[in-house]
């Protein structure tokens, strides 16, 4: 696959203000120079957020728009991949995000976005770019000043694993890994629905044969003993009917004496009303008596105002004491003839205390009648139950299917296993990739030899790097700057040949981000210039970004050299080689 950029438009974006920067790719080395804060790679950040909406060194989204406008950030990437021409429209505030394919008519025809951003960006990386933001960083776009850029040597074994499956295309048998575990996933998912399935079906299928066969056996139970049981009912319900006249006859008797006690109650009335007048006129005489004893002694009180008082009185004591005495037996003979009549009352009070047993058993009785009625309506009424197997008949058939898709799932589950198996780096992925490795391990030394180190450097098929100089292992971290660069170029430069030997992922554009600035003394740079005009620039459009005095004065190797400089506060491109 082969991705040629063409142009690069962008506004509003770091230090640049509101008019379009344009970029037009070409093959050929471009310098970029200019004071810091100028905005030199801020090409990088456009082109990495045209791609991946998010900048390409490790700062916040909402950084990249200009802080004197704070709106309006705008990119546009135009680019081809093999025959097929694409162009990316990315922006901020307002949010903007949008894909197109030039047409046959020489029209740009929006690409329909998916439901969210992030679906819509992993569209245009699986099926669009054919890489990530990390390979972006690895073969086109090297940032040694900037903070989220890592060569190749700082990656984690995770990290060097995904850009050499790149490299060597077996990236791909990743994806399939990918697409089978999701398939397995999905399968396995369905396997757990369709033994639930299954489960529960053959639950349900026992629980209706149950059902029917209780049934079947309660209609023949019922047929056979029907008779029986309408005849014991019926025994029931006679006894219970006899019961009835008895308990009819005793509440009526009952009912008598509550009448009977209605006229004993009536009948103490006047015997009540006279023993209170005797107790009336009793007490008129006490205290009279009581009155007579006092004045008699000389200390008659006031019963008011408690003074003794004297006074002659007109009655006599000896007619009070005959009349206390005859009130005395009238009152006896009054109280014994109402107490024989309370006596007969409590006797029937006592029978009459038995009344609401008796109701409570009449009410039982008629209850029983009532429900012995209402079975034996039943059971003369009775049809035998039907029975309906139509649902017993459907569970079995769907337990069936349910089977059968077990049975295939289960096929394909095992056949996505046994793929799995073949492509995994044990297998067909490890053997292409092994095969690949010499190669890149090959071209590795020969930049090496190109740049005059005594290194040998050899990628193994774990991932594991190992630098060996006169027989003797060391420490990529172990090594001198400009080691560590020259061992950082010649992976960068290996890499690149190998994708081109082997016509997998290229692109003309390779952008390096100071890269010869800090660690590469003169020969070194001459080195890399020499590579870069001889090997990669013919094909590519090299972006050198600098402010080393070694490169600006090599005219002869340069296509153009472009100054970034400030207007009004704000930057813009200065074409000088143009």
């Amino acid at each position: 696959m082969k991705i040629v950029f063409e142009t690069l438009k962008f506004k509003n974006i770091f230090s640049y203000g509101n008019k379009v920067n344009e970029f037009q790719f070409q093959n050929g080395i471009d310098l970029i120079t200019g004071k810091n804060g100028r905005g030199k790679s801020t090409l990088v950040d456009a082109i990495t957020f045209a791609l991946f909406g998010k900048p390409f060194r490790k700062i916040k989204l909402a950084n990249l728009i200009n802080n004197k406008n704070n709106k309006e950030l705008w990119v546009e990437l135009v680019f081809s991949i093999n025959n097929s021409r694409f162009k990316i429209e990315r922006g901020q505030k307002p949010n903007i995000f949008k894909i197109y394919k030039y047409s046959k008519d020489e029209n740009w025809d929006f690409i329909d976005q998916h439901s969210t951003a992030r679906d819509y960006q992993i569209y245009l990386e699986e099926n669009i770019l054919h890489f990530s933001d990390t390979v972006f960083r690895q073969l086109i776009a090297l940032g040694a000043n900037l903070d989220s850029s890592k060569g190749f040597m700082d990656l984690s074994k995770k990290e060097k694993e995904e850009v050499l499956q790149v490299i060597t295309d077996t990236a791909v048998f990743t994806k399939i890994q990918e697409k089978i575990t999701e398939r397995r996933n999905s399968i396995k998912t369905k396997l757990v629905d369709l033994e639930y399935q299954e489960q529960i079906l053959s639950n349900s299928i026992n629980s209706l044969k149950i059902s029917i066969n209780s049934m079947e056996t309660q209609n023949q139970e019922f047929i056979f003993n029907r008779d029986s049981d309408i005849s014991k009912l019926e025994n029931e319900l006679e006894n219970l009917q006899s019961e009835i006249p008895k308990f009819e006859s005793l509440l009526k008797a009952l009912d008598d004496l509550v009448i009977k006690r209605q006229d004993l109650v009536i009948q103490t009335s006047p015997y009540e009303q006279e023993l209170i007048e005797n107790e009336k006129e009793k007490q008129d005489v006490i205290s009279k008596i009581k009155l007579y004893m006092m004045n008699e002694e000389n200390k008659i009180i006031c019963e008011n105002c408690g003074n003794e008082i004297k006074q002659k009185l007109d009655f006599d004591i000896e007619s009070l004491k005959k009349r206390k005495e005859k009130i005395d037996k009238i009152e006896s003979s009054v109280r014994e003839k109402y107490l024989v009549i309370k006596k007969e009352i409590t006797e029937l009070e006592e029978k009459l205390a038995k009344r609401p047993l008796v109701l409570e058993k009449m009410k039982t009785i008629e209850s029983s009648i009532e429900r012995i009625n209402e079975n034996l309506l039943k059971l003369r009424n009775w049809k035998e139950a039907k029975i309906d197997y139509s649902e017993l008949e459907k569970s079995e058939k769907e337990y069936v299917e349910v089977g059968e898709k077990l049975v295939k799932n289960r096929k394909l589950f095992s056949e996505l296993n046994t793929l799995s198996s073949l492509i995994s780096d044990k297998n067909i992925k490890g053997l292409v990739l092994n095969q690949q490795l010499p190669f890149l391990n090959k071209f590795i030394n020969e930049f090496l030899e190109l740049f005059e180190s005594q290194f040998n450097f050899v990628i193994d098929d774990n991932f594991e790097d190992n630098i060996v100089s006169r027989n003797v292992n060391n420490e990529f971290n172990s090594l001198s700057n400009g080691q560590k660069q020259r061992i950082t170029m010649s992976i960068l430069f290996a890499f690149l040949r190998l994708i081109e030997e082997r016509n997998g992922v290229s692109t003309n554009l390779l952008i390096l981000d100071e890269y010869l600035d800090s660690s590469l003394d003169v020969d070194g740079i001459n080195e890399v210039l020499k590579i870069i005009s001889e090997v990669f620039s013919p094909k590519k459009d090299v972006i050198l970004i600098s402010h080393n005095p070694d490169i600006k004065n090599r005219f002869e190797l340069l296509n153009r050299s472009i100054e970034i400089k400030q207007k009004d506060g704000f930057s813009f491109m200065d074409f000088k080689g143009e």
